[in-house]
């Protein structure tokens, strides 16, 4: 995935902010992996949380945390959750832009 704001920060606040706006567009790919109660994730909004972050001239690495929420398809039973009623979730991952590039990876913790 191309960051192209992100790779252009030079500080903590200003890497949270564009994370924000660009993973946007990405949130469902990137935190179906982090799902852990529900089967499928909510369409109600989601949030970065920026952990630690390193600059170079040539890599940006961030620990990031997304707050998002699932929803449990459950099943036909009594005692089953109701689907839906959303789960706070989040997932841990570790971030990596190339600056040149603008090339993102993002692998979970």
């Amino acid at each position: 995935m191309k960051l192209i704001l992100s790779a252009q920060s030079d500080s903590p606040g200003a890497l949270k902010q564009s994370l924000q706006q660009e993973l946007a567009q990405h949130a469902s790919h990137l935190v179906h992996k982090a799902i852990r109660c529900g089967t499928d994730i909510a369409p109600t909004p989601w949030q970065v949380m920026l952990l630690s972050s390193d600059f170079s001239k040539t890599t940006i690495t961030a620990d990031i945390s997304i707050f998002f929420q699932s929803l449990n398809g459950g099943c036909n039973c009594s005692d089953d959750p109701d689907p839906i009623s959303p789960e706070n979730e989040y997932g841990e991952f570790v971030l990596t832009i190339d600056r040149r590039t603008c090339d993102a990876t993002l692998k979970q913790k």
